[in-house]
């Protein structure tokens, strides 16, 4: 590793297949791109870290399509700028395991109602916050000495607004009133 430098430039593009906890859409159907640049710091035969700037679109889409009047038109469009930072373990040649905090800062917002209504200014629920930090693990393939080809999960720390009422969470469902059961 020594011979190849300490600092490597990076460049990606990618795929998000998202889902949104609360909004009684679940499944990961919204798909968005992410893309950015970064540097990485190779600092150890197995260890290295890197600092990303990447624009990544994440949302939400029904989880059931029906026709006619029943039809649910629901979508949740989120985009944010994020700084990953991530620590990267060199597990065995062509193997790269990165984890790391992506604190994010939302860019775009907008929402349909099941309706298909936009009620983007007049959510019932309220704007969602700004800021986002997510946690994420990553495993890349190294299939050339600068290509690489991987798959990443992420999950925010923060709630971006309250749920909607009767929808599932992983601690229970929302009544009504706004309480769990």
């Amino acid at each position: 590793f020594k011979k190849d430098g300490i600092f490597k430039s990076l460049f990606h593009v990618g795929l998000n297949a998202c889902q949104v906890d609360g909004d009684d859409a679940w499944g990961y159907k919204y798909f968005g791109f992410e893309g950015g640049v970064g540097v990485m710091a190779r600092f150890h035969k197995y260890l290295s870290t890197s600092v990303e700037i990447n624009y990544s679109m994440k949302g939400s889409n029904p989880t059931y399509l029906t026709q006619g009047a029943d039809a649910n038109f629901y979508n949740l469009q989120l985009d944010y700028v994020e700084v990953p930072l991530s620590l990267n373990v060199h597990i065995i040649n062509p193997l790269m395991l990165s984890v790391g905090l992506a604190p994010a800062v939302m860019v775009r917002y907008k929402e349909i109602n099941k309706d298909g209504l936009n009620i983007t200014t007049s959510t019932p629920l309220g704007q969602p916050k700004h800021f986002d930090l997510p946690i994420f693990a990553a495993l890349h393939v190294i299939i050339k000495q600068h290509y690489a080809i991987g798959g990443m999960f992420s999950y925010s720390l923060v709630k971006i607004r309250p749920a909607y009422a009767g929808t599932r969470l992983n601690d229970g469902v929302i009544t009504t009133n706004g309480g769990r059961v």
